[in-house]
C-alpha cells in the first residue's frame, strides 16, 4: 500500500511536471510576429561572379520595407554597382509571414542612375524593371537572414516584346543572387 502511494505520487508528479514543461516550452516557442518595418543589409553577387566563385565582387545594397499588412508591404531598395552607376528600386511586396521561415515576392520600378567622373548625378539612364523573391529565415524577434534572387530587366519593352525568346544567358546576366540581413521592428 505505501509503495503504491509512492508510485502514484511519482507518476503524478512526472504528469504535472510534463504538462508545466509543455506550457513553459509552448510559451518560449511562439511563432515569430510579422515585423512592421525592416531595414536591411543586401549582399548581391552577379550569376558570373558565383559561377567563378569570386565573392570579392559583391553589390552592396541597403532595403528599408513598411508593412501596413502583415502580408504586404512596400520597399525601397538601392545597390551601388561599380563606380558608374546606383540602381534604385521601389517594389510592391507580397509575404507570407508563416512561421520561422517567411517567403515573399517582391516587383516595381527601378531606375539606373549614371555618374560621371566627378560623382555627380548626369541624368537618369533609363528606366527599368525589378522583380525580387526569397526567403527570410527568422532568427529571432529582431533579426531574420535570408537568401534571395533579383531579376534585373533594364529594357522592358524589350524582355515584353522577346519574351518567348529569351535564353538562359539573357537571365543570367541580368540575375542577382543575394543574402539579406534585415533587422525586424
Amino acid at each position: 500500500m505505501k509503495n503504491r502511494n509512492i508510485v502514484y505520487a511519482l507518476v503524478s508528479l512526472m504528469v504535472v511536471l510534463m504538462t508545466m514543461g509543455s506550457l513553459f516550452a509552448q510559451e518560449t516557442i511562439e511563432e515569430p510576429k510579422a515585423s512592421v518595418f525592416d531595414v536591411g543589409l543586401v549582399l548581391n553577387y552577379s550569376y558570373d561572379d558565383l559561377a567563378e566563385r569570386d565573392f570579392e565582387e559583391v553589390i552592396p545594397g541597403v532595403q528599408v520595407q513598411w508593412n501596413f499588412l502583415p502580408w504586404m508591404g512596400l520597399s525601397a531598395m538601392g545597390y551601388y554597382r561599380g563606380e558608374e552607376y546606383v540602381t534604385v528600386a521601389f517594389e510592391a511586396v507580397v509575404r507570407a509571414p508563416s512561421g520561422i521561415i517567411q517567403p515573399y515576392i517582391a516587383t516595381g520600378p527601378g531606375y539606373l542612375l549614371l555618374f560621371n567622373d566627378e560623382d555627380t548625378i548626369v541624368g537618369m539612364s533609363r528606366f527599368a524593371y525589378n522583380l525580387r523573391m526569397g526567403l527570410d529565415v527568422t532568427i529571432t524577434d529582431y533579426l531574420s537572414i535570408g537568401p534571395g534572387y533579383t531579376l534585373l530587366i533594364p529594357d522592358v519593352e524589350y524582355f515584353v516584346d522577346n519574351l518567348s525568346a529569351l535564353d538562359s544567358d539573357y537571365f543570367a546576366s541580368n540575375s542577382l543572387m543575394s543574402i539579406n540581413l534585415k533587422l525586424r521592428l
